[in-house]
């Protein structure tokens, strides 16, 4: 079991289809600065971008209570995802000096409880390892074995479904049934 914050990308390339790339039994958590980041890619120019984000948004439910207790000063609150269940912590007041670097907002949040942050950015994998923070690289090669992995476990009927038409969603063919 570990416990996986999950940035930005991975939540865009994934959705609710994380099981692709985690165990059930892991717990995950987003943060604010996730949300927030999400929240401006509707705005994004990309078509295929804004779709992923609606969907996410969609997929979020809040429950009631949470099995996490937030340090002080931080709120948690819970979403049933997909078939996950994730853990939102908000902080009011990051010491992260420059207020803009969102990426080191992020790492602070994954040391401060000692979280893996799993993530397909690089760069920011350097920077965790410079702050002491573990991390998990989601490479091209993992993620493409967790759409073979995907597909063979649909193919042979130990998934319920494996939702990846999202993924490639193409706005054309979208607006080609409207003219």
């Amino acid at each position: 079991m570990a416990d996986f914050l999950l940035d930005t990308n991975v939540m865009l390339d994934y959705g609710v289809n994380l099981y692709e790339i985690v165990n059930s039994d892991d717990r995950l958590f987003i943060t604010d600065i996730i949300l927030k980041e999400l929240d401006g890619h509707k705005k994004s120019g990309d078509e295929n971008i804004k779709y992923q984000v609606r969907e996410i948004f969609r997929n979020l439910s809040p429950v009631d209570s949470v099995d996490f207790k937030p340090k002080s000063g931080d709120t948690a609150a819970g979403f049933d995802f997909g078939k996950y269940r994730l853990i939102s912590i908000s902080r009011e007041k990051y010491h992260v000096l420059d207020r803009a670097d969102l990426d080191a907002k992020i790492i602070e949040m994954a040391k401060d409880y000692n979280l893996v942050l799993l993530t397909a950015d690089r760069a920011m994998t350097v920077r965790a390892h410079g702050e002491g923070v573990k991390f998990e690289l989601l490479t091209r090669e993992k993620q493409a074995q967790a759409n073979t992995d995907a597909n063979e476990r649909l193919e042979s009927g130990e998934s319920e479904s494996c939702d990846l038409d999202w993924l490639d969603w193409d706005i054309s063919s979208e607006i080609d049934l409207y003219l």
